[in-house]
């Protein structure tokens, strides 16, 4: 199979893997015929890149960072979330961060989210994808993190590499699930932030970036009534966006560099807490490899580059370490060009990693240095000179990649509804 964009797509083609939309649905079963009839519902659906079989890469073998249906079922979970309480929050949007905090702790408001379909379905569905996941190694490598795709399905490719960190780290089942929860409602503050801030162009004012930098705090809020039992998820929301030397925000915490596998609740009004410093190298990550309007996403390759750059100003330096040395820089089927060695100028796809070298994988040659097609060549960089870089899958126009990733999700969804009635709070609020 291979990557290419829906306008490049051979009439004819096979799907090779469904087509699923934002909200978790499968447009198109895998082994679908792409038709002149399919090919103009798929652009209405505005999907920009699919996996098609290829003859001249049917041996390899192309793993999922998740079993396709369980993701899906996920990403509606948390479609439905985001667009319930999208609508619930809208009251309090030109709020400051004392009224927020008042009116979100009120009994009334926490039993709406907490009756809403998504939240109550997005625990148990991200439970039963975490448990599949125990018997996988997700993090060695997956055709989807080089797919553009939208915010919400790439909140739980993000959720699920954290999880899988958070396990090479050695932290509890539990610990797992929180990080991951965490990490799938860590922009859930931007609901908050007024309109005319997140639809803003050019450079923002003062004060509209100290809004922006209440969304942790805000998100913290919100976290605390969808998962009230949980210690590990609101805290993650809270300080993502927290360095290591104390220049990151909400607070200003430092953290340490150093891996610690135990979190204590209460150190998490001093220092970074370990569940958070994985959401904070995962969030840089995916935030640096995603597809936006205004540029192009990079390679796995240049992402992994971004986090080493990063470690131990604004990241932890042993959890880029661990992260760099489990997680292969070149997944299967991502696009790369030899840079320098015999097949200088040469174009192709990864086939294979090599776990001794993650940056030397197989790739498969299929365009010499002029572009023209020529017969596969298979290459195992782990025993030539030949050096490559990776190469991105051309933007597909994803509607809702903006500035603000999720929360312009949020913005789209919430204007494609009838404006929600204010929220009617209870008079006495809610305990702490």
């Amino acid at each position: 199979m291979r990557i290419v964009t829906t306008a490049d797509c051979p009439p004819g083609a096979l799907l090779a893997r469904p087509v699923v939309d934002v909200t978790g649905r499968i447009l198109l079963p895998a082994g679908s015929s792409i038709t002149e009839a399919t090919f103009a519902a798929l652009q209405r659906k505005e999907v920009g890149t699919l996996l098609i079989d290829d003859d001249e890469l049917t041996d390899v073998d192309v793993p999922e960072l998740a079993p396709s249906d369980l993701h899906a079922h996920v990403t509606a979970a948390l479609f439905r979330t985001v667009q319930d309480l999208a609508t619930l929050v809208r009251a309090f949007r030109y709020d400051g961060l004392r009224a927020i905090q008042i009116s979100v702790r009120h009994t009334k408001f926490a039993r709406q989210v907490l009756r809403s379909d998504g939240v109550r379905s997005l625990e148990p569905a991200l439970g039963q994808l975490l448990d599949e996941m125990n018997n996988r190694l997700p993090i060695d490598g997956a055709a989807s993190l080089i797919m553009p795709a939208s915010s919400v399905q790439r909140a739980v490719d993000s959720a699920l590499l954290a999880a899988a960190l958070a396990r090479r780290l050695g932290l509890e089942p539990d610990r797992q699930r929180q990080i991951a929860l965490g990490m799938l409602l860590r922009d859930f503050g931007m609901m908050f932030i007024e309109p005319e801030i997140l639809d803003a162009t050019g450079e923002l004012p003062i004060a509209a970036w100290k809004r922006i930098r209440q969304h942790p705090a805000l998100g913290y809020l919100l976290a605390r009534v969808i998962a009230p039992n949980d210690v590990f998820a609101p805290i993650v929301c809270l300080q993502h966006h927290e360095h290591q030397n104390g220049q990151g925000y909400p607070r200003g915490l430092s953290g340490s560099n150093k891996l610690q596998r135990k979190g204590n609740y209460r150190d998490a009004n001093d220092v970074v807490v370990p569940e958070a410093e994985i959401a904070a190298l995962i969030d840089v990550f995916m935030a640096v490899t995603a597809h936006r309007p205004y540029r192009a996403a990079v390679g796995t390759d240049a992402g992994m580059r971004e986090v080493i750059s990063m470690a131990g100003t604004v990241l932890n330096k042993q959890l880029v370490r661990l992260f760099v040395e489990s997680f292969v820089w070149y997944p299967v089927l991502s696009r790369v060009r030899v840079r320098e060695g015999v097949h200088v100028g040469h174009t192709g796809v990864v086939i294979g990693s090599n776990v001794q070298h993650p940056t030397r994988p197989r790739i498969r040659l299929l365009e010499d240095s002029d572009g023209r097609s020529i017969a596969p060549v298979d290459v195992d960089l782990s025993e030539t000179t030949d050096a490559i870089d990776g190469l991105p899958v051309p933007p597909a126009g994803d509607p809702v990649a903006g500035k603000w990733a999720l929360a312009e999700e949020v913005e789209r969804i919430v204007a494609s509804h009838a404006p929600a009635a204010p929220v009617e709070l209870a008079t006495d609020p809610a305990p702490a």
